[in-house]
């Protein structure tokens, strides 16, 4: 058993581990060659969504590999500059055959190893490149999840998945935010639309959704999903309705451009927003979990 960098060769065998994978997580997609090949050629693929982070990455492919066949590979990013400060390792993607956890001990220590080997402080799981939106590693994955943990990695935050549709009845406005001022931010080119409330200058509550990266345009059904990143409304103002009604407006909104489907992302624990979720009528869905490992 010996972990490689990757080469083309393995591409066939690569795709057809991560369809294994990513078949099991809502929406069920599965992606092409030519999808897989242009994640590995494109770092940081969420960078779109946070301006203000470094975009100098470099990043490496490894995979496991027994008697000829591809059994475990991810890849990770670190900064290509680094400086005076702490740095982390970011895998982007990870797979593995279930019943070959040696394989996956493999990787994740060559991966600790080399992230070490560059100044990383640590290395850690972040946005799955071939998802929509996981935060993580599904936890419908539990070869993965055991294979972490057994490596010594912590998990550090988890998250549900919501699944729901945009057609939700149009609700009235709460009475107290019928006074402010609701607006509408979107950046079509970075997939973001953002409905925030506002008193003034006081930010009240505000709801953002992202739509699917470009790399997965030409899974079947792209163009009828969206996530909902995020859904917040200011101490003073819970437990009024605003969250509701902020959700519903901007599934609306989305269902006017022909947005069908939609997943909402929060805390396995934050019952009010999950009672929020359901009363629209979205489900509970998988849980992702992140995890980290400090290496410095």
């Amino acid at each position: 058993m010996d972990c490689v960098t990757f080469s083309d060769e393995w591409l066939p065998g690569l795709t057809d581990l991560i369809n294994a994978h990513i078949a099991q997580v809502p929406p069920g997609w599965t992606v092409t060659e030519q999808q897989v090949a242009a994640v590995l050629a494109t770092p940081a693929l969420w960078n779109v969504h946070y301006p203000d982070e470094p975009v100098g990455f470099e990043m490496e492919t490894r995979c496991v590999v027994a008697d000829g066949r591809l059994v475990a590979a991810a890849q990770w990013c670190y900064p290509a500059q680094r400086g005076e400060g702490s740095f982390k390792g970011v895998v982007s993607w990870i797979v593995g055959v279930p019943e070959e956890a040696a394989a996956l001990s493999l990787l994740l220590e060559t991966l600790t190893v080399h992230s070490r080997a560059r100044g990383c402080c640590a290395l850690g799981i972040g946005r799955y490149a071939f998802g929509v939106g996981w935060m993580g590693v599904p936890t419908l994955w539990p070869h993965l999840v055991a294979g972490f943990e057994q490596a010594g990695f912590s998990c550090f935050h988890c998250w549900v998945m919501m699944m729901g549709t945009t057609d939700v009845p149009v609700l009235a406005a709460p009475e107290c935010a019928t006074p402010m001022c609701l607006a509408w931010c979107a950046d079509e080119a970075a997939l973001e639309w953002g409905l925030r409330l506002c008193d003034g200058d006081q930010l009240i509550g505000e709801c953002q959704a992202w739509g699917v990266p470009w790399h997965l345009a030409g899974c079947d059904g792209y163009a009828e999903w969206i996530t909902v990143e995020w859904l917040g409304v200011e101490p003073p103002y819970q437990r009024q309705g605003i969250g509701r009604w902020l959700l519903s407006e901007q599934l609306r909104r989305q269902a006017q451009r022909g947005i069908r489907k939609a997943v909402f992302w929060t805390e396995p624990d934050n019952v009010a927003a999950l009672c929020v979720g359901e009363s629209l009528g979205f489900r509970r869905g998988p849980e992702c979990w992140g995890f980290e490992k400090a290496i410095g």
